[in-house]
């Protein structure tokens, strides 16, 4: 019976079922959900040179997809903490720095 509703009457279906559970609210980023780019700016102005390169390069991994520059504006200052390190004496910062910004 199921194969044969439409797609609003499979959910329908479903919910209405009396052992439903309603899914997790995100259930692809297990790791940090939505705080992975407020620890990672936290990180930035915290840790050790060595440490901050590697954050600095995931950034940069992570910003050639779109959607994750605008998750990082919209939920943490690592725009601003990336400003900072743009006068940073390490001149491999201040590049990985600057590849982030553009």
């Amino acid at each position: 019976m199921e194969r044969l509703l439409t797609n609003d009457r499979f959910i329908a279906y479903k919910r209405a079922k009396k052992d439903y559970e309603d899914p997790p609210e995100n259930t692809l980023n297990f790791a940090y959900e939505n705080r992975r780019y407020p620890k990672l700016a936290r990180e930035l102005k915290d840790s050790d040179n060595i440490l901050k390169k590697k954050i600095l390069e995931e950034v940069n991994k992570d910003f050639w997809d779109h959607s994750n520059i605008v998750q990082a504006l919209m939920t943490s200052d690592l725009v601003h903490v990336l400003i900072d390190h743009l006068v940073d004496p390490d001149n491999e910062l201040r590049e990985l720095s600057i590849n982030s910004m553009v």
